[in-house]
């Protein structure tokens, strides 16, 4: 049976007493860690040893970095080519580490890579160093004196900036974006127990949860294929059929789009569906994981069945300030439903239109609700 690997990260010499002691806890769960200090971490002869460390991301299930004193050592050029920063733009809201830090330690790297294959991190950042990051974010746009201040913290005064803007970027990601402060090893095995336990019982829910619903969805595709099929026969006329049959196919599309649209059937014109969706006013698409979601909306404000939250997969923002949750994923949103569209494109103008007419309500659905819904 394979073990759950944790890939560590963090510089060395300044982190060796925590490291070592952090190694223990990890391996006291089962699990494998995965730390250069302990020869886990395989150098092929023919690399630099960074892109050994960079190609060996891949390998673990999640990754912990700890962020302290140190920089540490700039990746080689060959290190960061493995990364594809362009990716990793759109993954925070701050991408100034990326765009404007000249250097990239080999610590940050292994945590950017991790980023870009979507493994999940556990960051920490040492509590003196998140005091001076808060003083560095209050004076960061005073050009004349942000240069010249001194953080305690940070042991070369060169770095500050590619210390903390490389917080700022992780605090901003669109998800798996929290940082926990720590003062000693405990507050890290503290915070890991509690979000393990909490990931493994999730997932038993979900499985459960899973079932549930596969035997519910079971029963009512059934039901409504014998009804279907009932009242396909029943029609003689052709062009009737035709319609009834387009009704089946588009209704869960064009319901979702009239509740975007606010129910302005007007706006489903002749449009590419990007078109329609930038018509209909929508802001932005975001896949979440349910852990997530208290970085994008307040819960406590949510009128909501827990499993319906417990199942949500992407948001969508929209410009007049709705938001909705969806237990579909953004890739079926702009994929899938993309091809409907395209399908329904096809059909006769005053097809179309009946369709369009007669399209029904979304709002007894149970793959979207609103978060939000703007007062009238």
């Amino acid at each position: 049976m394979a073990n759950l690997k944790v890939f560590v990260s963090s510089t060395c010499y300044d982190l060796n007493i925590i490291r070592s002691q952090l190694r223990e806890f990890i391996l006291s769960y089962g699990f494998e860690p995965i730390m250069s200090d302990y020869s886990d971490i395989p150098y092929d002869p023919r690399n630099h040893t960074h892109e050994s460390c960079i190609n060996e991301v891949i390998h673990g299930d999640m990754l912990i970095v700890i962020i302290g004193s140190r920089f540490g050592g700039s990746a080689i050029p060959k290190a960061r080519e493995i990364v594809n920063f362009d990716s990793l733009n759109m993954l925070s809201k701050k991408p100034k580490f990326l765009e404007e830090c000249k250097e990239v330690s080999i610590t940050q790297l292994e945590v950017l890579r991790a980023m870009e294959l979507g493994i999940p991190i556990f960051p920490f950042i040492q509590d003196d160093v998140k005091h001076d990051h808060n003083l560095y974010e209050k004076n960061k746009d005073n050009a004349e004196i942000i240069d010249q201040i001194y953080f305690p913290s940070i042991q070369k005064k060169g770095t500050a900036k590619y210390i903390f803007e490389f917080i700022n970027f992780i605090r901003s990601r669109t998800n798996n974006n929290a940082i926990e402060g720590f003062s000693k090893l405990e507050d890290i095995n503290t915070h890991l127990r509690k979000q393990w336990s909490g990931l493994f019982q999730r997932l038993l829910s979900e499985q459960k949860l899973k079932k549930v619903e596969e035997v519910r969805f079971e029963s009512i595709t059934s039901q409504l294929e014998d009804l279907k099929t009932a009242f396909m026969t029943s029609i003689e006329s052709p062009e009737l059929k035709v319609v009834a049959q387009a009704a089946v196919k588009y209704r869960r599309l064009l319901a979702f789009l009239l509740l975007l649209a606010n129910d302005n059937k007007d706006l489903l014109l002749e449009m590419t569906f990007l078109e329609l969706v930038e018509k209909i006013g929508v802001e932005e698409m975001i896949p979440v994981n349910y852990s997530d979601l208290d970085s994008i909306v307040d819960l406590q404000n949510i009128d909501a069945p827990k499993h319906l939250i417990r199942r949500t997969r992407s948001i969508i923002k929209m410009k007049n300030g709705n938001i909705f949750a969806l237990t579909v994923s953004k890739e079926f949103l702009l994929e899938d439903m993309e091809t409907y569209w395209n399908e329904f494109l096809k059909e006769t103008g005053p097809t179309k239109q009946a369709l369009i007419d007669a399209a029904p309500d979304f709002s007894d659905q149970r793959w979207i609700w609103y978060f939000k819904k703007v007062e009238d």
